[in-house]
């Protein structure tokens, strides 16, 4: 029972992480739209220093998340690390693209950003998005698998 615990720790943590993960790109696009023409008579008001403070909070759980899930799985599973195959490289590239986003971040809120980085922001977190949605189903599969299901 206890290492069924363990094992759950990872999926929970990155479960947390996905949800606040989606309040964060909620306040991005609030700003994209803040941007656009036909939103302009809404005043749209972006909550610039949550948007930042949930993004490096979700960057530090995912992360941690994928340092766990990489534990479990050499010391409780006893198998190697990259054992758990696409998911566990998947988890990898999401990690860099997320990486590569909180950077822009940090240069967007730095004021040293060129035009069209916000765009990019966006788009490489949208990307990694898509990327999670994937990850999920994978994770989902080999939860089952380690289950015994």
């Amino acid at each position: 029972m206890a290492q069924i615990s363990l094992i759950l720790i990872h999926p929970i943590l990155q479960a947390v992480a996905i949800i606040i993960l989606f309040y964060v790109a909620y306040l991005g696009w609030q700003r994209y739209k803040s941007k656009l023409n036909k939103y302009r008579e809404q005043n749209i008001i972006f909550k610039w220093n949550t948007h930042v403070k949930v993004g490096v909070l979700f960057f530090i759980l995912i992360s941690f998340g994928a340092i766990v899930g990489f534990l479990v799985n050499k010391y409780v599973l006893e198998r190697p690390f990259l054992d758990s195959g696409p998911h566990a490289y998947l988890g990898m590239i999401i990690l860099f693209l997320f990486a590569i986003g909180v950077g822009m971040g940090y240069r967007l809120s730095n004021g040293k950003a060129a035009d069209n980085l916000p765009k990019i922001h966006m788009f490489v977190n949208y990307f990694g998005i898509s990327l999670i949605l994937i990850q999920f189903f994978l994770g989902i599969s080999l939860l089952i698998e380690v289950m015994g299901y």
